[in-house]
């Protein structure tokens, strides 16, 4: 993965939150609660009455499943399809049924009865209006919604919207479509005048170079990060088109592509070929081939808008910081969300003295009680001066940034309690304090208190701060590749729920390695142990092992499999396949002061 996307997913991650702050503080939505019963015509032609708000809800596409959990309904998610269980954690012990491209069906034979012992409320799909799975389901009672190509940005959003009022999600679809106008947004402001750079997709080699035009989502999300697609529509007059060598040479001599935007996939299909004509190309030779996170690039949902903006700051760096720094005065301090609504307060001082803030006679403590998320500023001993508590950016923050803040206290090197709220909408137990300094940002040992309500604490010396969610990264080997007793084990399939994965860290019978992949060599009738070690841009790491046989690669491996780890720390071959989905794309089938100081009720520690 690429180091724009590690570091811009976490900037993208830390505006949603600001949103979504505001948003807190914001008047409820015009829309409000969903209105039942509910009907809509599907991409069939079919009118589809939702009569109460689904318990039980069938996903049978990657796209509906991102779009499910960024509206708080995966917990409703009864079953779905195996390529939503590979790429989201939060359906990962889903029961799914299997794709089959290979016949009329997308999926295997007994997929209907599989969905129907399920017994869900409501099945919902992309781009299976034309499979027969659909007329079965409805046959046999169901009620099925089957939306079609969507061609555009601006469809993503109504399609969020429709499927929000699906579910029962209405005012959760309007406030996730007005974080992606809001991230657009900036990226319209960017682009706005630019002269556009021209852009070639590279969707893999499978043989058969898979692309796109102007006219699916993909090359509008593309265009509209300030760039022309080189392949237009109405040469081919499909947005999916399958080039071979001669018709790639005729585009790439015709235009010239300045930039190439690929997938972040493992699989060697989606490396740029060692052809003189590729490697004649502006892109190649300036090395401004971008990779984007497949799934947000190659699935018509919300998190579309991540490589959205990765993409402009790319095409457009300069313009795009400028427009973000727009953004954030709009917002009303930006990024620090944590501000939004408390009494206007960007900045406090407390002044202190002899006589000033002892909780009681004997308490050696000086207290200033703030305004503002920063609720308590705590040091050992009194003092004398001005302490000054103001708000501050968050930017190189790993994890999911709330708000920063600056306490700037009477003397240098001076040690301190400091006591801010957490973030409403991530755990507490997620959320910590973290400091920086001259090598960058690191976590404090942060408490969570309790009064009435919880509090971040941590001792600290006084500096710059941000509130931010991180927790330990989630660990997984996938084997992409093997033959002739070698196998090559992937980690890109780990994942962090906040932030970014920056190392992985390999272990073979002893060895160590860094890299997203390792070859290991199986001998004959003998077995290899592996552990991966993956660290996130907080510093918090994951851990997996697995044990691999010379029978686990005596044929090969034709598609990629996943080996979650038992309890005794065996690799277990998960499933058959790992697809990235995001049909029609083709392919996707493989892949303590204040702790005196304050009477609180309970303190957790997490560090």
């Amino acid at each position: 993965m690429s180091e724009l996307m590690r570091s811009k997913t976490a900037a993208i991650a830390a505006a949603l939150l600001a949103i979504a702050l505001l948003a807190a503080a914001a008047p409820a939505a015009a829309a409000g609660e969903c209105e039942y019963p509910y009907e809509s015509v599907d991409a069939t032609g079919e009118t589809v009455e939702v009569d109460e708000e689904p318990e039980r809800i069938v996903t049978l596409a990657p796209s509906t499943t991102q779009t499910l959990i960024e509206l708080g309904d995966d917990n409703r998610i009864v079953g779905t399809e195996s390529n939503s269980v590979f790429q989201y954690p939060e359906v990962a012990d889903v029961p799914a049924v299997t794709y089959n491209q290979s016949g009329d069906s997308m999926f295997d034979d007994g997929t209907t009865e599989e969905i129907l012992d399920l017994d869900p409320d409501v099945v919902i799909g992309s781009l299976i209006h034309n499979d027969p799975i659909v007329g079965e389901l409805r046959d046999a009672g169901v009620t099925v919604y089957a939306s079609g190509t969507i061609g555009s940005l601006p469809g993503i959003y109504d399609k969020v919207e429709e499927k929000g009022r699906l579910t029962g999600s209405c005012t959760e679809a309007d406030e996730v479509v007005d974080w992606m106008e809001h991230e657009a947004s900036i990226v319209e402001d960017t682009v706005a005048g630019v002269e556009p750079v021209d852009v070639y997709y590279h969707g893999g080699f499978w043989p058969g170079y898979s692309t796109t035009t102007e006219a699916s989502f993909v090359g509008d999300t593309i265009e509209r990060a300030g760039a022309w697609m080189i392949l237009r529509f109405e040469d081919y007059d499909n947005p999916w088109p399958f080039l071979d060598d001669e018709e790639l040479i005729a585009e790439f001599s015709s235009t010239d592509p300045m930039w190439i935007v690929r997938p972040d996939s493992p699989l060697e299909e989606y490396d740029i070929p060692e052809e003189d004509y590729w490697n004649s190309t502006t892109a190649v030779q300036e090395d401004q081939v971008l990779d984007v996170h497949q799934n947000y690039i190659q699935q018509s949902a919300p998190r579309v808008v991540i490589p959205l903006a990765e993409m402009a700051e790319a095409f457009h760096p300069d313009r795009y910081e400028a427009a973000e720094e727009r953004a954030e005065e709009d917002d009303s301090g930006g990024s620090a969300g944590g501000w939004s609504g408390v009494d206007d307060a960007e900045e406090a001082t407390v002044e202190f003295d002899e006589q000033d803030a002892r909780i009681e006679p004997g308490d050696d403590f000086s207290i200033a009680e703030l305004p503002g998320p920063v609720k308590e500023i705590a040091f050992e001993g009194r003092v004398e001066g001005s302490v000054n508590v103001q708000q501050s950016d968050v930017d190189g923050a790993p994890g999911r940034a709330s708000y920063g803040f600056t306490v700037t206290a009477p003397e240098d090197g001076l040690r301190g309690t400091v006591a801010v709220e957490p973030d409403a909408d991530v755990p507490v137990d997620d959320q910590w304090i973290a400091k920086h300094g001259d090598g960058g940002w690191s976590l404090l040992d942060t408490e969570v208190v309790s009064v009435d309500v919880d509090l971040l604490q941590a001792e600290t010396e006084f500096s710059r701060f941000a509130v931010l969610a991180s927790t330990e990264p989630d660990a997984r080997i996938t084997a992409v590749d093997g033959e002739d007793g070698e196998i090559t084990l992937s980690s890109t399939d780990s994942s962090d729920e906040y932030g970014e994965i920056v190392e992985a860290r390999w272990t073979v019978d002893g060895e160590t390695s860094t890299g997203d992949t390792v070859t290991v060599s199986v001998e004959d009738e003998g077995s290899v142990e592996v552990e991966l070690e993956v660290e996130n841009d907080a510093g918090l790491t994951g851990y997996a092992e697995a044990e691999y046989a010379a029978e686990d690669v005596e044929d090969g491996v034709e598609e990629p499999r996943d080996f979650d780890i038992d309890e005794a720390g065996e690799g277990e071959d998960d499933a058959d396949e790992a697809d990235d989905g995001g049909l029609p794309l083709p392919g996707f089938g493989f892949v303590a002061a204040a702790a005196a100081l304050l009477s609180y009720a309970g303190v957790r520690r997490h560090s």
